[in-house]
């Protein structure tokens, strides 16, 4: 298997703007044949994640808080979305500006997207700030 993954695979996800490919509990011959190749070895936990009705993992890492059958929990995984936005948008100005042809798909669909939505908060924020000084004003008259 090893030698089709170099021979097919990894070419095809170049070819394709992929950035990764996994392979899943190999047995220990094979991880370090993979290993020889440049691929990383899992050294880490797996994450199972329930959808309870999410859109998208994007959405429940946006929930600071869901419902455990009956009972509220804190979403210990919670991710303000505008800080996500920010931090994605600076990667990819900071790593392929200039260098686009060599971004991976990811970035090539939905940068533009990450930008609209950290404006589009940052619109929404100065809103806000803005009723809140306009309601304090109010008050001190």
């Amino acid at each position: 298997i090893t030698r089709d993954i170099e021979r097919e695979l990894l070419p095809l996800c170049r070819e394709e703007g992929l950035s990764s490919i996994q392979v899943l509990f190999p047995h220990e011959e094979e991880a370090a044949e993979l290993a020889e190749l440049g691929m990383a070895r899992r050294i880490s936990y797996q994450f199972h994640w329930r959808n309870r009705g999410y859109g998208s993992m994007a959405e429940f890492l946006a929930a600071e808080d869901y419902l455990e059958g009956d009972v509220p929990q804190r979403n210990r995984y919670f991710t303000p979305p505008d800080e996500q936005h920010e931090r994605i948008i600076r990667y990819y100005l900071a790593n392929y500006q200039g260098a686009w042809q060599e971004c991976d798909l990811y970035g090539l669909r939905q940068l533009v997207g990450h930008m609209q939505a950290r404006l589009l908060g940052k619109a929404l924020s100065q809103r806000r700030l803005a009723a809140a000084r306009a309601a304090d004003q109010k008050r001190e008259h």
